[in-house]
């Protein structure tokens, strides 16, 4: 608001007046949000695009809100050193980098919506909404394999349930010997998502 006042500041006084002017030039964008490309000329994006491009900032928010709170928690930070600190960072955003990409392919078995931007608008000005796809995934808790349907967070305390188990038989002679713990079919569909495949690995000899 301070765009729309002329203000006069000394030691003893305190005076302000209505820029009547800027308010006049003010009253034609009433009821309109302005997003100004910058350096972006029409050829290079769209209006269309620009919009869209503007409303993906929020992702981009949630991400930081995501690392300094609900899921890395890069706060707090007892380091020391200006070093440490960077590292400390790096290892966050990288984190963050990992969850994004995780995300995206695992979207079948979570209740992200697997349409890019929802369900189709006319104008992208139009608030988004979700796809009929994501929304019967909503409503059933269940995907089209007839998966249960988790969050990312859940999915990942799902997962750590699959172990690697050392089996020492009570028989003279016999060597201990290892067993992977059977993953489940909500497991296995994540595992195949991601491309990952268990297998044995040799146990720790130190």
């Amino acid at each position: 608001m301070l765009k729309h006042f002329h203000l006069e500041i000394s030691n003893t006084s305190f005076k302000f007046h209505r820029n009547e002017n800027s308010i006049k030039e003010e009253v034609y964008l009433d009821g309109f949000y302005i997003v100004r490309a910058g350096r972006v000329g029409p050829k290079e994006m769209s209006s269309e695009k620009l919009v869209e491009t503007y409303k993906s900032l929020s992702k981009v928010e949630r991400n930081f809100r995501a690392i300094k709170t609900t899921a890395l928690q890069v706060r707090p930070i007892f380091h020391r050193t200006e070093d440490m600190v960077r590292a400390h960072i790096f290892i966050c955003m990288l984190a963050a980098h990992l969850r994004w990409h995780m995300e995206q392919k695992l979207k079948p078995v979570l209740f992200y919506d697997e349409v890019p931007g929802g369900s189709q608008r006319k104008n992208p000005v139009q608030k988004a909404k979700r796809s009929d796809r994501a929304m019967a995934k909503i409503a059933s808790k269940k995907n089209e394999d007839n998966l249960p349907v988790h969050s990312f967070e859940t999915l990942l305390k799902d997962l750590s349930s699959l172990s690697r188990n050392t089996i020492a038989p009570a028989i003279k002679g016999s060597k201990p010997f290892f067993k992977l713990t059977e993953a489940t079919p909500i497991q296995q569909k994540a595992l195949a998502l991601l491309n990952v495949s268990l297998r044995h690995v040799p146990g720790c000899t130190q």
